[in-house]
């Protein structure tokens, strides 16, 4: 058995015994049992503790080495006894010293621990500002003044008046860089029915933890980015900030989000706004029976009962809205323009492609028939791809849940395309799912534990009352502490953050077909048509 040791950093005397030894070593091993074998490497790796003079191995000790000397170059000299520590451990002490993941993950569940009633107000501001998209005004400013006071170098104004960047640089070192996000906007007329106080409640509580992580053990190397995303409810606000490059420096990005069960990967819907415009003649009422046709409004009804008679042989998952948005301003002219608005959902971008088509069969058969003008908008900013839960990441989130007792319905951790057994209940649409087709991303579902959650769905009133109350709040807590020690272990795990690259990298050439694609404005002119034929 042939010995390696690392000897970069060592005396060259010191090397030089070690080199005789190894020699020695190998000649003496061929006829040795394995027991006695053991026996001589834990005799050698005593010298070498007392060579080295590394006997006291306490925690504050371990912070004045450096990091590379604690981490193992190889997992299989993981020793017997290693394997047999407690779970806190357990995984993570292949890769790097536990002793760092000790001092950093007990002084980040302390941090969060003992800030639970400051995280509440955060909770509770936001629900006293009840802002809408581009109107979430106050509580920008809030958050902007609180991330400043947390050592962050905060850009207000960051792309959108009402979005912000803060980031976190402790040390110029480190290559590495983590994304959180804030979402803060209300639904109009519901409130936070989303949930979003408590979401961002989460992602300050997780980047407490991960602050107080790296001041405990300068080890902990990491640039942390925190991105206020407004408009998150209405006008897709993530998207507009994913073109403009907000997330082109994150390694990867870590959410949570409050809902009425557990789930490590909920599948969201693929969704697409489309906007129908009629062109007809304006008139008077007086003379529609001199000149009949070209009546706009006629062509949005029209339109309108045929997208329904459509849902009713799409699939039962899938889901097709009409709103008729634009016909008119009085009851005695007929407008010579009409708008609708089309909000489709689907599971997949395939399913969702198809609806639309046939949408604009709807459409083109209402202007047929009423001989006016149509035009389809399909805007690239409201097309929302599924979220893409990267499992590598999944499956440490799930380990450091499990610790604070949080179960989901299933063991699975295979979230490639949303293909987890839990997501049998599709859920909401969410402009995050763009962001996953462009960075390694997690976005669990934590119960909030509250009664008025348990029978009812996000986005509905009971949920809005449930979000505020304050059982809610051992429940954020512990999905801030589980996403804490997620991104602590990615910081210190070398194998976690390459695994969850080479993951993503695979996703994003099998999901090829459902990454975000810039869809031109179509415009659809039947009397173009008829000429060309």
């Amino acid at each position: 058995m042939t010995k390696t040791i690392d000897v970069k950093s060592e005396p060259k005397e010191l090397t030089e015994n070690k080199q005789n030894n190894m020699k020695t070593e190998t000649k003496t091993t061929k006829g040795k049992s394995k027991e006695n074998l053991d026996n001589d490497d834990k005799t050698k790796r005593n010298n070498d503790n007392n060579n080295n003079n590394t006997t006291d191995q306490t925690l504050i000790d371990s912070k004045k080495k450096p990091l590379s000397q604690d981490i193992k170059s190889d997992a299989k000299t993981t020793t017997t006894n290693d394997t047999k520590n407690t779970d806190q451990t357990s995984d993570v002490q292949k890769h790097y010293n536990r002793d760092v993941w000790f001092v950093t993950s007990s002084s980040a569940k302390a941090k969060i621990a003992s800030r639970t009633k400051q995280l509440e107000k955060i909770s509770a501001e936001i629900l006293a500002n009840p802002d809408v998209a581009h109107e979430e005004k106050e509580i920008h400013r809030y958050l902007c003044g609180l991330l400043a006071k947390l050592d962050c170098t905060v850009h207000s104004s960051y792309i959108h008046p009402t979005a912000f960047k803060a980031e976190f640089k402790p040390n110029s070192k480190t290559n590495v860089t983590v994304g959180l996000i804030c979402e803060y906007d209300a639904v109009k007329g519901f409130g936070h029915s989303k949930g979003n106080n408590l979401s961002t409640e989460a992602t300050i509580a997780t980047f407490l933890g991960i602050r107080e992580a790296m001041k405990a053990d300068s080890r902990l190397l990491g640039t942390v980015i925190i991105l206020g995303t407004p408009a998150s409810e209405e006008s897709s606000g993530k998207i507009r900030m994913l073109k403009e490059g907000a997330f082109n420096d994150m390694d990867a990005l870590f959410a949570v989000h409050p809902s009425n069960y557990d789930s490590l990967c909920p599948k969201f819907y693929c969704s697409q706004k489309i906007r129908v415009n009629f062109f007809g003649i304006s008139r008077h009422i007086d003379c529609l029976n001199v000149s009949p046709g070209e009546n706009a409004c006629e062509a949005s009804v029209l339109c309108y009962t045929n997208a329904l008679a459509l849902s009713a042989q799409v699939q039962p998952r899938c889901q097709i809205h009409c709103i008729i948005k634009r016909c008119g301003d009085v009851d005695y002219l007929v407008p010579k323009k009409t708008e609708l608005v089309f909000s489709v959902r689907a599971p997949t971008l395939h399913e969702l492609d198809s609806i639309n088509k046939r949408i604009v069969d709807c459409g083109e058969a209402a202007a047929l028939a009423t001989r006016t003008r149509v035009e389809f908008h399909f805007p690239d900013d409201d097309m929302h791809c599924s979220v893409n839960h990267n499992s590598v990441l999944a499956k440490v989130f799930k380990d450091e849940a499990k610790k604070l007792g949080i179960t989901f319905k299933t063991n699975t951790t295979t979230a490639a395309n949303n293909n987890d057994n839990d997501s049998d209940i599709i859920y909401r649409t969410t402009d995050l799912g763009n962001v996953s087709h462009k960075v390694p991303l997690i976005y669990p579902a934590f119960a909030i534990g509250c009664p008025e959650a348990a029978d009812t769905y996000v986005h509905s009133r009971q949920f809005s009352t449930a979000v505020a109350k304050v059982d809610a709040q051992k429940y954020t807590i512990k999905a801030a502490t589980a996403l804490a020690m997620t991104v602590i272990r990615y910081l210190l795990d070398d194998s976690i953050r390459q695994n969850a690259k080479k993951l993503f990298d695979s996703d994003f050439q099998a999901l090829n077909k459902c990454l975000i694609k810039t869809v031109e404005q179509k415009v659809v002119n039947n009397t173009d048509k008829k000429n060309e034929k």
